[in-house]
């Protein structure tokens, strides 16, 4: 099976993760799983905040070195996730 997208299931719960990722198995989506609920939920929503700057660079056609610095930007404000108790590679995985 080749996966072509994929998500992060995160609990608390070890029980729970593997189901929710066992409910994908077969899928081209594939399950990563994390007990990180805090790093999981600041790295998702910020990801949609910055993923809305990047559109607007586009639309605007600011091309792609201020995409960079974006990304880079992003990416640096993201690892700081420990900060508030999340940890820094859930924000580098699927939930960033």
């Amino acid at each position: 099976m080749v996966h072509t997208s994929g998500m992060l299931a995160a609990s608390s719960s070890v029980e729970t993760r593997a189901t929710v990722a066992k409910l994908f198995d077969r899928t081209p989506l594939v399950a990563c799983q994390t007990d990180d609920l805090t790093g999981a939920v600041l790295a998702a929503a910020l990801k949609n905040i910055y993923t809305l700057g990047l559109g607007i660079c586009d639309g605007l056609k600011m091309g792609s070195n201020i995409h960079g610095a974006l990304v880079a930007q992003a990416t640096r404000e993201m690892m700081r996730i420990e900060t508030v108790g999340g940890k820094p590679e859930t924000a580098l995985g699927l939930a960033g």
